[in-house]
């Protein structure tokens, strides 16, 4: 065990290494709209814009260097390698770690869109869906949390007022510019121009509003926080899982939107005491055991499939076993880690997109893999910091 730790901490630390030397920046795998070449051709339609979108996403090769499409800045990347350094700083107590993350925290408050009810984060790429199109920069309701906790993170490390007062301010934007949907319980949308109905996205929307009203002693919007919450776990299958959404087009199981569901509620569960919820993450976890993780260190993509192997799905994986397993299953995150640094890091430090089959995609995309594995090395390393 203590030689896998040692490759972990040193994995990471290439990692770290790797990001600040691209001053963050990198591709994703959905940000094939950006090249200008595409964005050149008159008329463009939703079909070929999904059609761009998969092919870059989807090729072996990158295509987009040829396509001209640029490394940029994600905002939800930035965040992550934020709750990294926190976190790492929590381990180390090393200030240069806080010293960074706080800095990160400072460039993300610069990043925030404009004109709406609080601070709040998109994607730095437009997004076309099959259902909606997404505008570059549009926030959602995923960046905005993730960041809002990342400011959690650093007022509960540092006791920093100021932090907490941001996160107080973002919740706005979700209280106010999402739309709802209350037919059949309450579930926020993704972003302001859609009206889906996304698990994962709803809960961590309540999970940010329960934990920013308990730092701040002010749990006026947890009924608004417990009514979604009671929609995603009305929504939970017989088997423990969860579709990823509620249309009949997203009834879907895959490893790393049901992680993130199974780590909220856990969330959810230890900030508002309430017990069925913790009965609701340990049926997910069991599923999630069973259906999606092999046992060998790697992570199927759908419960039903096994390749591609995901980078993000292995983070996810780790970020999973340690916040909703805790120390019950920190030789399977042990697992998982070790098996992805060993298979899916590069020379250079950052990790490949993915393993298939019979091929694997190297291209390194920087908010989807490297931010996702920092943050989950990170939370490892900290959460075993008393045995390293």
């Amino acid at each position: 065990m203590n030689n896998a730790l040692s490759r972990i901490e040193l994995s990471f630390d290439k990692l770290m290494l790797a990001a600040r030397a691209s001053d963050w920046k990198g591709s994703d795998p959905y940000d094939g709209l950006e090249s200008p070449l595409y964005q050149m051709i008159p008329g463009r339609s939703k079909l070929l814009g999904i059609a761009l979108i998969q092919l870059i996403r989807r090729c072996p090769v990158n295509l987009r260097p040829f396509l001209r499409v640029p490394d940029q800045i994600n905002s939800k990347g930035l965040g992550l390698f934020a709750r990294a350094c926190l976190s790492q700083y929590r381990s180390s107590q090393n200030g240069s770690c806080l010293d960074e993350g706080i800095a990160l925290l400072g460039h993300l408050e610069h990043l925030s869109a404009v004109g709406y009810s609080g601070p709040c984060w998109g994607y730095n790429f437009d997004w076309q869906s099959r259902t909606f199109f997404v505008p570059k920069n549009t926030p959602n309701v995923i960046c905005t949390t993730y960041i809002g906790n990342a400011f959690l993170d650093a007022f509960e490390t540092t006791g920093d007022a100021r932090f907490l007062n941001i996160a107080e301010e973002a919740v706005g934007f979700i209280l106010t510019n999402l739309n709802r949907s209350e037919s059949d319980g309450l579930c926020f949308s993704y972003t302001p121009v859609d009206r889906s109905r996304i698990y994962n996205a709803s809960l961590w929307a309540a999970q940010f509003l329960l934990r920013v009203g308990k730092l701040s002693a002010k749990p006026e919007h947890d009924a608004v926080a417990n009514q979604a919450i009671d929609y995603v776990l009305s929504a939970q299958l017989k088997h423990g899982g969860w579709y990823y959404g509620a249309d009949a087009n997203q009834a879907w199981i895959d490893s790393y939107h049901t992680g993130y569901v199974i780590e909220a509620i856990h969330a959810c569960c230890k900030l508002s005491g309430r017990q069925e919820l913790g009965e609701s993450a340990s049926r997910g976890l069991r599923f999630f055991m069973d259906q999606l993780l092999p046992g060998n260190g790697t992570t199927k993509f759908r419960h039903d499939q096994m390749f591609p192997i995901d980078i993000h799905a292995q983070a996810q994986s780790i970020v999973t076993l340690v916040k909703a397993g805790e120390t019950e299953h920190q030789a399977d995150a042990l697992r998982v880690a070790d098996w992805t640094i060993r298979n899916m890091q590069s020379v250079g430090g950052g990790f490949y997109y993915q393993k298939r089959k019979r091929w694997s995609n190297c291209t390194i995309h920087q908010r989807w893999g490297n931010a996702w594995m920092a943050y989950a090395l990170s939370i490892f390393l900290e959460s075993v910091v008393d045995e390293i």
